[in-house]
């Protein structure tokens, strides 16, 4: 990660030399937009690893859970998609 921002820095400095404030607030509400999708493909990618490690009953404490809206069928989809449907404690 580290590496891809410093190569996308260094790519918009030669892109960009001197920026207007129109491309400046063009980038950060491009920021704003893609930062939650990024988000939910980190936790996507952090419960793949974890699977290995951390039990079901366990992740399905930090994953499944009501009273967030979107983000908790977000969370219980992705939760669902790396853990199989079938725990036998619903």
């Amino acid at each position: 990660m580290v590496v891809g921002v410093t190569a996308l820095g260094f790519a918009l400095k030669q892109t960009f030399p001197a920026p207007s404030l129109l491309v400046i607030l063009a980038g950060g509400a491009l920021f704003i937009l893609i930062l939650p999708p990024l988000m939910l493909l980190g936790a996507l990618g952090w419960l793949l690893v974890a699977r290995a490690f951390v039990q079901r009953s366990v992740a399905r404490a930090f994953c499944v859970h009501p009273g967030f809206g979107i983000l908790s069928r977000a969370s219980e989809w992705m939760f669902h998609c790396v853990y199989g449907r079938e725990d036998g404690s619903t």
